[in-house]
């Protein structure tokens, strides 16, 4: 989870000078590269080539289990290389196109031509540290760069089903403007790309199904049958091809590659559609498909005037995902580009109809908002809220999204559904700067600003009646605020770590970030963790990481984080090394894209042990004063202490019994906070006959935990082990001073 930095040590001047010329050794390899694949698809059959591409390099297999099946291959193959050919092949005249299948030995090296330009094109960048003399500028450059490589490779912004759910819902009310507009309704389009998707993953998984066995043969011949019994409508007997390949010594490796290579041939129609075939399959308006379809696709040749370098910053393919063969028949391949587009998709659909724009806009917002409170409150059913507070701060009039209590804690939380533009995404830096303070750094600076007035007014040190009239439940009940932020587009995972822009100079000095998650990470996140104290615990603790540490990931990551530690990280939260939470999400991607594909599959949780898991369900149950605030310190103890305090105490559990008549036994296991922490913690044994006595003992350890440590509050919890009480018999929470709440 550590990174060291590997530049360590290396004068700055010799590193610049390095990079400078890696930058200009990828400027090279590029140009070579992007001349060498322009050269190769000129000669293949595009469709062929395309088809190819994306079923080797695209779909993953997943097994029984729900496991997706990782590609045996250094060379990784992104959605953004298939899109690239696309463009490329879009660039060829009607008259120019092949009709030549592209044989293997091509398509290998188109494919590793793909992979080499997408990583040159990001590297020759490197160059332009010479630009770059401060800190601040190198940190905006590196902003930047982040933003390009994001919007060069990154797709997916949520699981395939929550997308569909999402815009299915966002645009549902916006269909007659699109109708108007464009001739079909949103939603519609939605179903058209979502039924492409389904279909022709059905198509090729139907083809691995057939082909299977061919692979698995053991002989020439085994092979040869296989492949006629997979697909009947062969011309010609097994018998003449197998004697064909005996003739002429064919290994079996080599008869099993060219009967894929053959079969290979039929993929393109695998992805051809005709609007009245698709019309009937959806059920959609073969019309209005024929009004829409055109505004979604290009034709050959319709990019031969493009600069071949903005197709991977800028690239067409991403708002017409289509290539339009003829009136009525069209060509895709990679329908999900539409879904990792989908939102400028639409905008653009829309044109320069100002009002339908304006439309859309307000119901952006009017859905986020919804959405947001839809998710909490149903996460925190028997919590108090409150939706668009107005407030006054001096002369200013602020209103603020949604206000949601659950027992002690009151989480701010606002919404901002503005979209991204396609220059911030390219990392032009005025527009990211705007979209930054408009999208991350207003939102937390208001919640703050709030947060600051509902503290004083809890203190009595201010008193507002206007906003104390407008909330359903009394201030002076909230011993914690937790702020959040909702968007409803990813930003590059910016929005993860707001307080990573701290060297940009763009935060003001005072400025105290919110977590920002996204509207599909944010229904994930609440979905994974079970518990109510388990969401709390996130959202508390998602706010200090925030403030306190430095990490490159995205909220997934970091869910993936919380699951394996419960961010009990130690002194790594506070260390000022960067921490690289990549692929901690694995464990949560492989359950959703199971559950898309209608696997059971375990859903990941919180590594905890039983008892704590027992207690802690316990305290949800029951409810009692303050219950919120318990269960999150419990949630405050690492798996490992969890497991050392219980071994201790059974140890102090047989001391009870044996000792419990002398005064001062030791009847307690402690654990002092550590100084980035201020909560402390006991778990203590009693006997029946020392029953009226547990709440002097509970009260002598909190004593004993604040004169011996810095602790502002402690949990204490009582097991009677003389009645079977599992998992506690009773609970304290206490403040300096003492306030106590027992259960």
């Amino acid at each position: 989870m550590r990174a060291d930095n590997p530049f360590q040590g290396i004068p700055q001047d010799k590193l610049v000078q390095g990079l400078l010329e890696v930058g200009r050794s990828y400027d090279r390899e590029f140009e070579e590269a992007l001349s060498r694949l322009i050269g190769h698809i000129g000669t293949v059959n595009p469709l062929h080539l395309i088809s190819v591409l994306s079923v080797y390099g695209l779909f993953a297999g997943i097994t029984d289990t729900g496991k997706v099946q990782q590609k045996k291959t250094d060379k990784e193959f992104h959605q953004a290389h298939g899109e690239l050919a696309q463009a490329l092949v879009l660039t060829i005249p009607p008259k120019d196109v092949s009709a030549n299948p592209a044989p293997p030995e091509d398509i290998q090296e188109i494919w590793d031509l793909l992979i080499k330009l997408g990583d040159a094109f990001y590297l020759k960048r490197l160059a332009q540290i010479e630009r770059a003399t401060t800190d601040q500028e190198k940190a905006i450059l590196q902003l930047q760069e982040r933003l390009r490589l994001h919007t060069q490779f990154v797709r997916n912004w949520g699981y395939f089903t929550r997308i569909i759910s999402i815009t299915k819902e966002l645009y549902k009310p916006l269909d007659p403007v699109y109708e108007n507009t464009v001739g079909i309704g949103a939603t519609q389009l939605i179903q058209l790309f979502e039924h492409l998707v389904r279909r022709s993953e059905s198509a090729v998984n139907d083809r691995w199904q057939r082909l299977h066995p061919i692979g698995r043969a053991r002989t020439l011949e085994e092979a040869v049958k296989a492949y006629f019994a997979a697909f009947p409508d062969l011309e010609g007997l097994p018998d003449e091809l197998i004697t064909y390949f005996q003739k002429h010594q064919a290994p079996r490796e080599a008869v099993v590659s060219i009967m894929l290579s053959h079969h290979d041939l039929q993929l393109p129609d695998v992805f051809t559609f005709d609007v009245p075939e698709i019309a009937k399959e959806t059920g959609l308006d073969a019309n209005r498909l024929r009004c829409a379809l055109p505004r979604l696709s290009h034709k050959f040749g319709e990019l031969r005037n493009a600069q071949h370098e903005h197709f991977f910053l800028s690239n067409p393919v991403w708002l017409k995902p289509l290539i339009q063969l003829a009136d009525d028949t069209y060509f895709c391949a990679m329908p999900q580009v539409f879904f990792s587009f989908v939102f400028p998709t639409l905008q653009g659909l829309l044109g320069d109809n100002r009002d339908a724009q304006e439309l859309c806009s307000r119901r952006r917002a009017e859905f986020l908002e919804d959405q947001a409170t839809k998710l909490l409150t149903r996460a925190f059913g028997n919590g108090e809220y409150v939706r668009n507070l107005k407030w006054r701060d001096g002369d200013t009039e602020h209103e603020s999204d949604l206000l949601l209590k659950v027992d002690s804690y009151l989480l701010l939380v606002e919404a901002k559904s503005g979209a991204i533009s396609w220059p911030a995404l390219r990392g032009a830096p005025e527009r990211v700067r705007r979209h930054i303070q408009e999208l991350l750094l207003d939102p937390a600076q208001q919640s703050k600003r709030l947060a600051d007035k509902l503290e004083r007014l809890r203190s009595g040190e201010e008193s507002d009646a206007a906003i104390c009239d407008q909330l359903p439940f009394d201030i002076k009940n909230v011993q914690k605020v937790v702020r959040l932020s909702v968007t409803l587009e990813d930003f590059a995972t910016i929005q993860s770590n707001v307080a990573g822009l701290k060297t940009t100079g763009w935060l003001e000095g005072d400025f105290v970030p919110a977590p920002t998650m996204t509207l599909a990470d944010l229904e994930i996140v609440l979905d994974v963790l079970d518990s109510t104290p388990e969401k709390i615990h996130y959202l508390v603790r998602r706010g200090e990481l925030e403030e306190h540490m430095t990490y490159e990931g995205d909220e997934l990551d970091i869910l993936g984080l919380y699951l394996d530690t419960g961010f009990n990280l130690g002194k790594v939260e506070f260390s000022g090394n960067p921490c690289i939470l990549n692929q901690m999400s694995q464990k949560i991607d492989d359950y959703y894209i199971a559950k898309d594909q209608g696997i059971a599959r375990r859903k990941p949780t919180l590594r905890s042990t039983q008892w704590w898991i027992d207690i802690r369900t316990r305290i949800e149950r029951r409810r009692p004063n303050r219950w919120s605030e318990a269960a999150v310190m419990l949630l405050n103890v690492s798996f490992k202490d969890q497991q050392r305090v219980q071994k201790l105490f059974k140890k102090v559990v047989k001391n009870v019994k044996r000792n419990w008549r002398r005064p001062n036994h030791r009847n307690a296991i402690i654990i002092a906070p550590p100084k980035w922490r201020t909560d402390g913690f006991a778990l203590m044994a009693f006997r029946e006959r020392q029953k009226e006595d547990r709440h002097d003992f509970m009260e002598n350890i909190a004593a004993q935990i604040f004169s011996s440590s810095h602790a502002d509050r402690c949990l204490i919890i009582g097991v009677n082990i003389d009645k079977d009480q599992y998992p506690y018999s009773i609970l304290g929470v206490y403040d300096r001073p003492q306030e106590t709440a027992n259960d």
